[in-house]
C-alpha cells in the first residue's frame, strides 16, 4: 500500500446508499415535503420511494465513473454530488405528481375533456350518435 487505506480503498455500493439515504431523511427537503398538506397519489413518505430515487442517482453516479472513488475522493466530491442529484429528482419528482393531481382535479380540465369528447367530430359522439340511432331503430 502506498498511503494511507481512506486513499486506497473506496465505499461499495450499500455503504453509499446507506450513507445518502440517512443524509436524505435528514434534509430539510425531505421533512418539507412530508410536512405539505397537499396529499398526492404518489407518497413521498414512503421510504421507497425516495431509496427508488437514491439508488437511481447511485446508477448514474456509477456508470459516469466507473465507481465511487476512494473514501477521500466520495467524502469530498461524489458524496456531494449525489446528494445534490437526489435532492434535485425528489423536489422534481413531487411537483411533478402535485401538479398531475392538480389538473386531474381541475373543473376546468375536466369541462375541456368533456368539450372535446362530446363535440359533433369526436369520438364519444360517434359513439352516442350510433348507440341512439340503434335504439331508435329497434
Amino acid at each position: 500500500m502506498d498511503g494511507p487505506w481512506y486513499e486506497t480503498t473506496g465505499p461499495n455500493r450499500q455503504y453509499v446508499y446507506d450513507d445518502i439515504l440517512l443524509v436524505m431523511t435528514c434534509s430539510t427537503e425531505w421533512k418539507r415535503i412530508r410536512n405539505m398538506k397537499h396529499n398526492v397519489r404518489y407518497i413521498f413518505k414512503d421510504i421507497a420511494n425516495l431509496s427508488f430515487i437514491i439508488k437511481e442517482c447511485m446508477a448514474i453516479e456509477f456508470d459516469k465513473h466507473g465507481s465511487f472513488g476512494s473514501y477521500r475522493g466520495y467524502g469530498a466530491f461524489t458524496r456531494n454530488n449525489l446528494m445534490k442529484a437526489a435532492k434535485k429528482k425528489l423536489v422534481e419528482e413531487y411537483y411533478k405528481t402535485k401538479a398531475i393531481d392538480i389538473l386531474k382535479n381541475s373543473i376546468i380540465v375536466s369541462n375541456w375533456i368533456n368539450h372535446i369528447l362530446y363535440r359533433p367530430p369526436g369520438t364519444r359522439y360517434k359513439f352516442h350518435k350510433n348507440s341512439f340511432e340503434n335504439a331508435k331503430n329497434q
